[in-house]
C-alpha cells in the first residue's frame, strides 16, 4: 500500500510506502505537524517524517476525507479521535533550537525510529538543569545488534549547522550523534565505538575515522559541540570533571550535505555494558554560513545567530 501527499485538496505524485496495514483491520495513526514538519506513524511506526510544505497555514482544523469509484467507494471507520496542541519549541538566549528535558512539555520530538524488539529504549528523567536527561539505550540481548536509532522530529532541518550536548557515555560505547539525519539509512553524524574509536557516518556511503577526540570514560559527563559545514565536520569535546578539551576537524569525502534533522544512535553486542547507552541532556541546534577562504579550507563556520 501507499500513502499520498495531498496539498489544498489536490493530489500530489509525492507517495511514501505504508507496510503492515490490511483493508478490515483497525490500525492507530498519529500525525504530528509543526511549522513546515510532518511526521506520520502507523502503530508506532513513523512513515512519513520530513518538511511537508514551506507554506503551511498558522492554523487550522481537523478534517477527514474519504473518496472512490462507482463500486468501489471508500468506507471508514474512526472508533475514537483527540486533537492536541503540541508545546512551544524551547530556545536558547540567541534564538538556536533547545532541548532541556526538564519536563514532558521539554522533550522537543525525541522518538524512537528502530528496532521494535527495544521497548525501553527511550526513557526520560524530568527534573530542573542536571536533574532532567533523557537515556537512550540498545536494544535487548538477541535483538540483532541492539542497534536503535532516534530522531528529534521537531528539530529544524539544516545542512550546515552545530549541535551542543551533555553527554555520558553509560557503557563501553556505542553510542553517537546524527547531525543530517532524515531515515534511517540516510544520516551523517558522529559516533563513538569502543577503544577511543571515533567515526563519522556519511549517510549512505559508510563511515570515516576522526582522530585527536579523547575516549569517553564510562560514567564521566562530557560536554560536545560538532560543527558541519559542507563536507567538513570539526569536534570540540569538553571532559566536565578534568577540564581538558580535545578538538578535532575532518574533512569527510561523500558524505551527506542535504539538510537533515537532529538523531541519536546506539548498538551493541550481548548484554551489559557492551550494549550501548547514552545519557543526554541541554541540546542546542543552530545555523552556520559557509565562506569560501582558501582553495584548501574552503568552509568555514560563522555563527548565524550566535553574538
Amino acid at each position: 500500500m501507499a500513502g499520498k501527499k495531498v496539498v489544498n485538496g489536490k493530489e500530489t505524485t509525492e507517495t511514501y510506502p505504508v507496510e503492515g496495514v490490511s483493508p478490515q483491520k483497525g490500525v492507530t495513526m498519529k500525525i504530528t505537524f509543526s511549522g513546515e514538519n510532518l511526521q506520520v506513524s502507523l502503530n508506532d511506526k513513523t512513515v512519513y517524517n520530513k518538511a511537508f510544505l514551506a507554506d503551511l497555514p498558522e492554523a487550522g482544523q481537523l478534517g477527514i476525507r474519504t473518496w472512490g469509484y462507482a463500486g468501489n467507494y471508500a468506507k471508514l471507520k474512526v472508533s475514537s479521535l483527540s486533537y492536541n496542541q503540541i508545546p512551544d519549541l524551547e530556545q536558547d538566549e540567541h534564538g538556536n533550537y533547545m532541548v532541556t528535558f526538564t519536563d514532558e512539555m521539554k522533550r522537543g520530538g525525541w522518538s524512537q525510529q528502530t528496532n521494535d524488539a527495544n521497548t525501553n529504549g527511550l526513557t526520560f528523567t524530568d527534573g530542573e538543569g542536571e536533574n532532567g536527561y533523557a537515556i537512550l539505550a540498545a536494544g535487548p540481548d538477541g535483538a540483532g545488534d541492539g542497534k536503535t536509532i532516534f530522531a528529534d522530529t521537531r528539530s529544524p532541518r539544516i545542512a550546515n549547522g552545530f549541535i551542543e550536548a551533555d553527554i555520558t557515555n553509560m557503557g563501553e560505547g556505542r553510542v553517537g550523534l546524527f547531525f543530517r539525519y532524515n531515515s534511517v539509512d540516510d544520516t551523517a553524524g558522529l559516533l563513538y565505538d569502543v577503544g577511543g574509536t571515533w567515526k563519522i557516518t556519511k549517510g549512505s556511503g559508510g563511515e570515516q575515522a576522526i582522530a585527536g577526540l579523547e575516549a569517553l570514560q564510562k560514567g564521566t559527563p562530557y560536554h560536545i559541540r560538532i560543527e558541519y559545514v559542507g563536507d567538513s565536520v570539526t569536534v570540540k569535546l569538553t571532559n566536565k570533571t578534568t577540564g581538558n578539551v580535545t578538538e578535532a576537524k575532518q574533512r569527510v569525502e561523500g558524505i551527506t550535505q542535504k539538510e537533515g534533522q537532529l538523531g541519536a544512535r546506539v548498538w551493541g553486542y550481548g548484554s551489559g555494558d557492551s550494549m550501548g547507552k547514552l545519557k543526554l541532556d541541554n541540546v542546542v541546534n543552530g545555523y552556520f554560513n559557509a565562506v569560501l577562504l582558501t582553495p584548501d579550507i574552503v568552509q568555514s563556520p560563522i555563527p548565524f545567530r550566535q553574538e
